[in-house]
């Protein structure tokens, strides 16, 4: 701090002062300090400057009376030094402080390394010892892997085989959809993810009745309505679990709708959840094992499509616009809920015009990849199909192939994937 003073005695209260502090306020060299900035004039006779670096300093003030007449300026250099920490005598201490440290974790270092040597130096002696001893049992061991390896492999090829051959075939889904494809990637040999796919005529329904004839007789149950049934199925976990979870989702999906006629989409999840609890024993304990689903049901003497999902929805485009339909939030199967809670939702979407549907399991949206190693989303599926609405479904089929290529790139696969696309016309 700088307290000032002039002599001035003529209206002292109206004297000022200006004020510069080279090398802070400007540079400690060059000009001279008539050329600097000064600060404005101000009747304040004290300065005060804090936190100032170390270095050189010029304070110079100069006064003003009350006529305007200003004084010669006054000044006072000083200099302001290092605190002790950034002294060259520390800069020293420290450097020798590190060479001590770095010597002494190096010791330390060194002296374990020498004893772990010695250490494994022991361990070496004496596995391999062991290892001389047991080298029969090894290869024993080695052959019985192998041929369970072996064993192991061919049992899933044969699940393999067995899930391919239960799923339906893509000539009958495309003699049904004319203009559709099945994207279809396990991550394993056998899927979690897998489609349905089941074709009704309008046809009498007949059934049995217990309570006549001791069930021998059968009752007229209605007319059923000519329908094209196509799902895509995600199960608990994937490989041989999931697999083993599809069978059972296959087979009762079709007792669901061809023996018993269900045909509504709703309902079928509603009956299908049923079975699966009923199968599962989930009613009496904590398996909380199900499969996520979403459906569709064509029917086209009515020309409107019908959609129900548990926990997956679907994209339809129209136009060019693509919508994303979600499914309800419970799946089948798995956590209990109430019985007036558990509802699924119909969804009715009329097919006036040229429309695209595409059924999907999670493995795609949930897939990392790209330049940033991001999820590849639902709306990025949905842009996709949006820009591509125009070709036919062989061709997307070939980009989308492309596509999810190009994304998974370097990285892994972490789930199956399953896309179903159909293109229909009013």
């Amino acid at each position: 701090s700088f307290h000032c003073a002039a002599p001035f005695y003529d209206v002292e209260k109206r004297t000022e002062f200006s004020y510069l502090l080279e090398g802070y306020e400007t540079p400690f060299w060059g000009s001279k300090h008539k050329d600097y900035q000064w600060s404005g004039w101000t009747r304040e006779s004290k300065r005060t400057y804090n936190n100032l670096p170390e270095g050189m300093y010029a304070f110079h003030v100069k006064a003003r009376n009350v006529y305007g007449e200003e004084s010669i300026v006054a000044s006072y250099r000083f200099r302001v030094l290092a605190p002790w920490y950034r002294t060259l005598g520390a800069y020293l201490m420290y450097v020798v402080l590190a060479l001590v440290v770095v010597y002494f974790v190096t010791f330390v270092y060194t002296h374990n390394l020498r004893m772990q040597k010695v250490r494994l130096e022991q361990i070496v002696t004496e596995r391999t010892r062991e290892l001389v001893e047991s080298g029969k049992k090894l290869e024993l061991t080695h052959q019985l892997l192998v041929r369970h390896n072996t064993d192991l492999n061919d049992s899933i090829d044969y699940a393999s085989r067995i899930q391919r051959v239960m799923l339906p075939k893509l000539e009958n889904i495309k003699n049904a959809f004319p203009d559709s494809f099945v994207f279809w990637r396990p991550l394993q040999k056998v899927s979690g993810d897998f489609y349905w796919f089941a074709e009704t005529s309008m046809e009498p329904r007949y059934a049995k009745d217990p309570h006549i004839g001791k069930g021998k007789v059968s009752i007229f149950k209605g007319i059923m309505e000519g329908k094209k049934m196509i799902a895509a199925i995600d199960c608990t976990g994937h490989g041989i679990p999931g697999a083993f979870m599809s069978m059972l989702g296959d087979a009762y999906l079709d007792q669901i709708v061809i023996t018993e006629g269900i045909t509504q989409p709703q309902l079928i999840l509603q009956e299908l959840d049923t079975l699966i609890r009923f199968a599962l024993k989930q009613d009496e304990g904590t398996n909380a094992d199900g499969m996520d689903m979403a459906i569709c049901v064509v029917n086209p003497n009515q020309n409107v499509m019908e959609f129900a999902g548990a926990k997956n929805g679907i994209i339809c485009v129209q136009a060019g616009e693509a919508k994303v339909i979600r499914g309800d939030r419970f799946g089948i199967g798995g956590a209990h809920y109430d019985e007036d809670e558990k509802l699924f939702t119909r969804h009715v979407i009329h097919i006036d015009q040229p429309t695209a549907f595409y059924l999907y399991s999670d493995g795609l949206p949930d897939q990392f990849g790209g330049e940033k190693a991001k999820k590849f989303s639902t709306k990025q599926m949905q842009v996709f199909f949006a820009t591509h609405f125009e070709k036919n479904m062989q061709e997307q089929f070939n980009l989308l192939s492309q596509t999810v290529n190009d994304w998974i790139g370097n990285y892994e696969q972490i789930d199956d994937i399953l896309v179903i696309g159909v293109k229909l016309q009013p």
